[in-house]
């Protein structure tokens, strides 16, 4: 008995490990370049186009709201002349300043959900075609190969595993 059962667990182990063998030669894992795809999208360019005027239109705001800040500062300096005064201008500029990082603020929210709005389409296009090119080449994985900060989460690739052509010939671009 003792026999079969051990006869039983080693034709069992074989036939996992010659399974685990065939099924990770057939594993199919590939990168794509999500930010080279987005950059070569016509709707990226126009994107980042309406981005860059908006910052545009942002600072030059902020910049002006500084300068008065600035000039009332320099106002406040040269006429408060008591304890008194000199107090109130303190407290007066404290809130002016407030003020103006409660609008930078409110700026920088503004531009993130104006990008945030011109991006995420893009980008959600860019993941079905992805999907699609890995349904339909067989890849059991892919990857991006660059975050938004340059950092590559990929430690290893075998030639031929990047598939930014495809999701670009998907894309029609």
């Amino acid at each position: 008995m003792r026999k079969i059962i051990l006869s039983l667990s080693l034709l069992f182990a074989f036939v996992l490990f010659q399974n685990n063998q065939a099924t990770a030669q057939n594993l199919k894992i590939g990168y794509v370049q999500v930010d080279s795809v987005a950059s070569m999208m016509p709707a990226y360019k126009a994107a980042s186009s309406e981005l860059e005027g908006l910052q545009k239109v942002i600072q030059k705001n902020l910049q002006g709201e500084s300068q008065k800040f600035q000039a009332r500062q320099s106002e406040l300096q040269q006429t408060a002349k008591t304890q008194a005064q000199q107090e109130q201008a303190q407290q007066e500029l404290q809130a002016l300043y407030a003020a103006l990082q409660e609008k930078e603020k409110q700026a920088e929210e503004r531009f993130n959900k104006k990008q945030n709005d011109l991006l995420f389409p893009i980008y959600e296009e860019i993941r079905e075609a992805i999907k699609v090119v890995g349904s339909e080449n067989n890849f059991v994985l892919i990857l991006n190969e660059l975050d938004g900060t340059n950092s590559s989460y990929i430690l290893y690739s075998a030639e031929g595993t990047d598939v930014t052509d495809l999701v670009i010939k998907k894309l029609g671009l």
